[in-house]
């Protein structure tokens, strides 16, 4: 059986092979991204942990839930079992 770095290394070398992408960040942040019909990046965040997790943000958007403008390279704290809605260009 594979331990955990073992099977992290598989996959970050076969998953682009078959056209899916990697991010950063692992369980307990999830991030999912995907288009709105403007054309505009969405990034979904779902903090799984009682534990605060950071996202650096990579563009210039707005936080869909607080309305708050976010600056690329600032860090956004994802409060325990919290979640966010990023909208950039």
């Amino acid at each position: 059986m594979l331990d955990s770095a073992a099977l992290d290394s598989l996959l970050e070398r076969l998953l682009p092979q078959m056209g899916i992408g990697l991010t950063a960040y692992r369980w307990p942040l999830i991030v999912k991204q995907g288009k709105n019909d403007e054309g505009k990046k969405i990034t979904y965040l779902l903090n799984y942990s009682s534990e605060c997790q950071p996202f650096l943000i990579e563009r210039d958007g707005t936080e869909l839930l607080s309305q708050k403008n976010c600056i690329a390279g600032e860090a956004l704290l994802l409060q325990s079992w919290g979640s966010a809605i990023l909208c950039t260009e």
